[in-house]
């Protein structure tokens, strides 16, 4: 009889090992699949973040490219208007302009097709009088360009004084017959460029630049010319550059490539490896332990219903009562729940109503009477008060039990429900910013750089040329034209603020609303003098924040309440603040102009100006970029006003429990 014991032993070690096994292969699996949505959203995650840093730079980098360009059109606007240029006077021309821009190598003028000057003359005199015609690798280029009648870059070329360069190319015309003049042609040190755009600089990406080459009739390659090589391999970030005829292409990726993309991280997997392996030696340890198990639950069989119930409801905070009782018998952990102890007294049942919040009574008590009507079970969620004064969402399961009995159990889920509020504010941010980027970017590149830079050139050269010249009106117009020019930049720089607002600011932090008020009216002191502002500051206390958001959004509506200040009384300007609920209410009050109720909608928009005074310096954001700041705070912003009665913004704020006195 031995023996068949034995063997039936050492089959049960077998069976007990195999089931191991296959436990531990079985979880090591399943992590690795419950791993896959995880890794795809940081994939998707760390691929939205390399397209914002990639934009950014694309930006510095086409700003830098305007910038140094600009200089062909400023010395053609000038031969077309004077003609040639003396040889001292285009030396002081060159002089200056290469001061203004450090990647300039060196400039040329031609006469017809024939070089005339050169900047620097220094080692380029030997092209002084050559005609482009003999040139047959720059001559298609001149020519196309005064065949369009327009500038041409090219490049980047080696260049014959060493490094890499970009040439552009500007014919000029003459003004009153449009007679061909000439060609303005510019050298950039193009290293020197890509440098100064800051191109290698972000520690945390590599980038390349590269344009297009043909590889077939049909099909195009890119070939890389600044920059690491070979990252049209690495699933790159690719966004198009297309300046005066010339198209690039930048490549981002991370610095390392990409993680996300990495299907076995190493301590991912060293960590799940280990849970599969302590998955099947419990498995084992459970296997072993069954007999034993088996004769243990023989002596827990009295608690095993009570056990069952609660499993099958939840484990957490428990109550019990009868519907004729008053008193409830409650779990430690459901006191803790309520904020009390078990040392406060048996529960009773209007305590507890009167902790349910006011809202959710109704809703409760019918679940209630469901479950004893009907003798199912039923959950719901409610909101509780507890004895500090703190609002909890509690998950309520509740079970009809013999003798007109009801069980029930409460889960605090206060911390899901504020990630999942914290979760889709965050998905509505993210929307919204990706929103805005690709619409300033496009305005931008298409509809404000380029005609900001034209006005900029020509304004500049009549000043210079005519100023002694025109009359008042002439001036005038000069004027008006400049300071449209520079409305055109502060629409620009603004709508740059107010797509990059809530960009890389980090974690948010206790700020003191006290400080960054005092520092606003440091910042505002001339402007609050000259409009005789009498300013009072009342009690403001410290918020959940990001300190910088705050300085602009304070700096915002005091600065709009001086600007429409009501010239016929003195200008007085009120703020402070109220706890609500886990809120702070801020209120900015003046007795300015006022705005009418039926534009209270309009002016929180972006652009939009109740004012059509072209002299004023506002752009249209500045409400629009306090509403952004406030709704990335998680607050909200309005405004109460009549016209002519003065205007009041309320807006609110997370409280950080800690307080500061007002000035």
């Amino acid at each position: 009889m031995q023996q068949p014991d034995s063997n039936r032993r050492v089959i049960r070690e077998w069976h007990k090992i195999s089931l191991s096994v296959v436990a531990g292969l079985l979880a090591m699996g399943l992590l690795l699949l419950a791993d896959m949505p995880e890794r795809a959203l940081r994939q998707a995650s760390e691929r939205l973040d390399m397209l914002g840093k990639a934009s950014s730079l694309r930006a510095r980098l086409e700003s830098q490219l305007n910038e140094h360009l600009r200089i062909t059109e400023a010395v053609a606007g000038l031969m077309s208007v004077r003609g040639e240029l003396g040889d001292e006077e285009f030396r002081a021309v060159a002089a200056a302009l290469q001061r203004q821009a450090p990647a300039m190598r060196n400039l040329g003028v031609t006469s017809g097709t024939t070089i005339r000057q050169v900047y620097p003359l220094e080692g380029n005199q030997a092209i002084v009088g050559v005609r482009y015609q003999d040139l047959p690798t720059q001559w298609p280029q001149v020519e196309q360009a005064i065949r369009e009648r327009s500038s041409i870059l090219a490049g980047p070329v080696r260049l014959v004084q060493g490094g890499n360069g970009l040439i552009e190319r500007t014919p000029v015309f003459a003004q009153d017959d449009q007679r061909f003049l000439g060609l303005v042609s510019l050298v950039l040190n193009s290293d020197e460029l890509f440098r100064l755009s800051g191109l290698l600089e972000d520690p945390t990406m590599d980038i390349a630049l590269a344009r297009p080459i043909p590889l077939s009739a049909t099909s195009q390659g890119l070939e890389t010319f600044y920059g690491r090589a070979g990252l049209v391999d690495e699933q790159p970030i690719i966004l198009p550059i297309r300046l005066l005829g010339a198209e690039w292409q930048m490549l981002a990726v991370p610095r390392g490539g990409w993680e996300a993309q990495r299907i076995f991280h190493p301590l991912r997997l060293m960590v799940q490896t280990a849970l599969a392996l302590l998955i099947a030696l419990g498995s084992f340890a459970l296997l072993g332990h069954v007999q034993r198990l088996r004769l243990a639950l023989r002596d827990i069989a009295a608690k095993e219903h009570r056990l069952k119930t609660a499993q099958s409801v939840a484990r957490m905070g428990d109550m019990e009562w009868t519907a004729a009782s008053r008193e409830m018998q409650c779990s430690e952990q459901l006191y803790a729940i309520l904020g009390m102890t078990p040392a406060s007294g048996p529960l009773r049942t209007g305590d507890f109503w009167r902790a349910v919040h006011a809202d959710d009574q109704d809703a409760l008590a019918a679940t209630l009477q469901q479950v004893l009507q009907n003798g199912s079970t039923a959950s719901i969620t409610v909101r509780l008060w507890t004895t500090e004064g703190e609002l909890c969402w509690a998950q309520m399961n509740l079970q009809r039990m013999a003798g007109n009995r009801l069980f029930a159990t409460l889960t605090d889920v206060t911390a899901r429900q504020r990630e999942d509020e914290e979760r889709r504010r965050m998905l509505t941010r993210l929307r919204r910013s990706n929103e805005d980027l690709e619409q300033f970017t496009w305005i931008a590149s298409h509809h404000l750089q380029e005609p900001l830079r034209m006005i900029g050139s020509y304004l500049q050269l009549l000043e210079r040329r005519y100023q002694d010249r025109l009359d008042d009106d002439a001036l005038a117009f000069i004027d008006f034209a400049a300071k449209g020019a520079q409305r055109l930049q502060n629409l620009l720089i603004d709508l740059l603020a107010y797509t990059r607002l809530t960009a890389e600011q980090g974690p948010p932090e206790t700020v003191d609303t006290a400080a960054v008020v005092e520092q606003v009216r440091l910042g505002l002191a001339g402007a609050l003098e000259l409009a005789g502002a009498d300013l009072e500051i009342g009690f403001l206390p410290p918020v959940i924040g990001w300190r910088d958001q705050l300085v602009a959004l304070f700096q915002h509506l005091i600065s709009n309440a001086i600007q429409y200040r009501a010239f016929s009384r003195p200008l007085q300007i009120r703020i402070a603040a109220e706890k609500q609920g886990q809120l702070w209410e801020f209120r900015i009050a003046d007795n300015g102009t006022g705005i009418d109720p039926l534009f209270h909608g309009q002016i929180f928009k972006i652009f939009r100006r109740l004012s059509n005074d072209y002299e004023g310096h506002g752009t249209g954001m500045g409400l629009a970029l306090c509403l952004r700041v406030v709704e990335h705070h998680g607050g909200t912003l309005q405004v109460e006003s009549q016209a002519d009665q003065g205007a009041t913004f309320v807006f609110t704020l997370p409280g950080s429990g800690r307080q500061t006195r007002g000035l």
